[in-house]
């Protein structure tokens, strides 16, 4: 069960980062895709050292040896990165993207999705560990249907604006649906 629960894990992850796609192009098109790919990627260039840190501290939680100096200081990490990635949005994205200078405010949204997803790479390491996964697969499902919901319901009116907060949205659902399970475990032990 546990080895199908990563399965279907991993299913919902890939879901989740291109299932959107098929709905965004109808609603808005492929200009507004491009750019929310674009946002979402620069957000994926904040996240890499989150995800070293989850590759160590995923072998240290397995073996029983929980790594907490590490966790805080990926925790103070991504702060800082997306705090940076809010101040400094207006200059990287002219800098380096400058026909696509509309999306600043969408990246400076989404910057803030690394500090959730942070948390949800801990948690996930924690429960990972402990071989519990299927509050992980539920809080996948939960977040695309959240997501899926903001596409259809807000982006029509919103745009792109209704794409990041809905995607900051999800995320931060995401991370709130493995809190109990952390906290119970905690209980317990």
């Amino acid at each position: 069960k546990f080895i199908f629960n990563n399965y279907i894990i991993e299913i919902f992850t890939k879901l989740n980062s291109n299932f959107y796609k098929f709905l965004i192009v109808p609603i808005l098109g492929f200009g507004i895709l491009g750019e929310f790919s674009l946002a979402q990627q620069l957000v994926n260039t904040g996240m890499i050292f989150t995800l070293i840190a989850f590759k160590f501290t995923l072998s240290h939680d397995s073996s029983g040896q929980e790594n907490i100096q590490l966790k805080k200081v990926t925790i103070l990490i991504s702060v800082l990165i997306s705090i940076f990635g809010f101040i400094f949005a207006p200059l990287l994205v002219s800098t380096f993207f400058p026909e696509y200078i509309q999306i600043i405010d969408d990246v400076r949204i989404i910057s803030f999705c690394i500090i959730p997803l942070t948390f949800t790479k801990i948690f996930t390491s924690k429960l990972l560990g402990n071989k519990k996964n299927n509050s992980i697969v539920w809080s996948k499902i939960i977040s695309i249907i959240v997501f899926v919901i903001i596409i259809l319901v807000l982006t029509p009116e919103y745009g792109i604006l209704a794409l990041a907060f809905g995607y900051l949205l999800s995320v931060i659902v995401e991370t709130i649906c493995l809190i109990p399970n952390i906290q119970f475990k905690k209980i317990i032990n």
